[in-house]
């Protein structure tokens, strides 16, 4: 495989796609769309076309040679004055679901993939369970990106996407270069 996916699916998630031999990365925020439902609000749905358009593009350019890696969801229970971590049911929901529908999206177009843990990847980097660390790390490993997860400048998600394809890589004993560029596109502004 020299073409790899990285698929943090939060509900502000992100996608890394990297082309270890044209050592090239590329950041994209997980599309999402407002959807009207009859007379109710309108709610917040993955933008399962444009994501799609993105697998298959890749795929196109890879000639096929890609693999991708998503990081595991799995519903954990509202606990009313934790640390704020856990979310409402619709959060919940929201997030189980795109997870699902990102695996189906792989699966439809033929991208093979494997779920990843969080704890197994951030095993695998030696990271915690702080933001920063993810931003630090991601900076490491693409030096050429770096500026692009530095604290204040890069969305932690973005770093998150870009480890998991590292992560991928290290399964697979597929060696990173140093060199990858990081290939514009557009992404929501840091948090």
């Amino acid at each position: 495989m020299t073409w790899i996916i990285g698929i943090d699916p939060g509900t502000a998630g992100a996608i890394a796609v990297l082309d270890l031999d044209g050592r090239r990365l590329w950041l994209h925020d997980i599309p999402f769309h407002d959807v009207r439902r009859g007379r109710a609000k309108s709610v917040t749905e993955l933008a399962e076309a444009e994501v799609r358009a993105l697998f298959v593009d890749v795929l196109a350019q890879s000639q096929g040679d890609v693999a991708a890696a998503i990081e595991l969801q799995s519903p954990r229970p509202f606990i009313a004055g934790q640390d704020g971590m856990h979310g409402n049911v619709t959060s919940i929901a929201k997030q189980v679901g795109t997870y699902a529908c990102l695996r189906g999206l792989l699966t439809g177009v033929g991208i093979v993939y494997d779920v990843v843990p969080p704890s197994v990847w951030k095993k695998a980097f030696k990271l915690s369970q702080e933001k920063d660390d993810s931003r630090h790390e991601a900076g490491r490993i693409f030096p050429l990106c770096g500026g692009r997860f530095a604290k204040g400048r890069g969305r932690p998600d973005l770093a998150e996407a870009a480890l998991i394809a590292a992560w991928s890589c290290k399964l697979r004993s597929l060696t990173i270069p140093s060199n990858i560029e990081l290939v514009s596109t557009k992404t929501k502004k840091a948090a």
